[in-house]
């Protein structure tokens, strides 16, 4: 898959937040938006409890990170326009970008 610049975290925000149809799971470039708003609202939420003394230091920090590395990753999916994972059973045959 790298070698059409998909990595395996793109690849798993396809499987965890697309749509399967078939033999493909499929996040186009609607879904990735609407994800990467959630995950900007969730990290927004997490600064602001770490702000108020609300939580863990640790957790949020390992938390805001994830979201993060999440919203970059969501970023280049919309530069392809989304993507597509074609599968069998639970193994990922091929991927491609939606452009």
């Amino acid at each position: 898959m790298n070698t059409r610049g998909i990595t395996r975290s793109a690849a798993q925000l396809v499987f965890d937040y697309g749509v399967l149809r078939g033999d493909k799971v499929i996040l186009n470039k609607k879904m990735a938006v609407q994800r990467m708003c959630e995950a900007r609202a969730e990290a927004a939420a997490l600064s602001k409890a770490l702000d108020h003394g609300v939580a863990n230091l640790s957790d949020c920090l390992h938390q805001l990170r994830a979201l993060e590395e999440e919203i970059r990753d969501l970023k280049k999916l919309v530069d392809k326009q989304g993507l597509t994972l074609v599968m069998v059973d639970d193994l990922v045959i091929t991927a491609y970008g939606i452009h």
